[in-house]
């Protein structure tokens, strides 16, 4: 298992820009392993990160 702490406050490097930028126009590709949901299906999803804050 890889874990890895990610600063959300750090500005994007021009790498991540480009990224981002190469990607924004590439439309949305579902398959078996992440389907696409509806927008019932989505209201079930629950955050859970603070649940497991302990475990970290």
């Amino acid at each position: 298992m890889v874990r890895k702490n990610v600063d959300f406050e750090a500005p994007l490097t021009v790498e991540e820009k480009k990224k981002l930028n190469d990607l924004k126009d590439r439309p949305v590709v579902f398959d078996d392993d992440c389907p696409e949901i509806s927008g019932e299906e989505l209201k079930e999803f629950h955050r859970v990160t603070n649940q497991n804050s302990d475990n970290a």
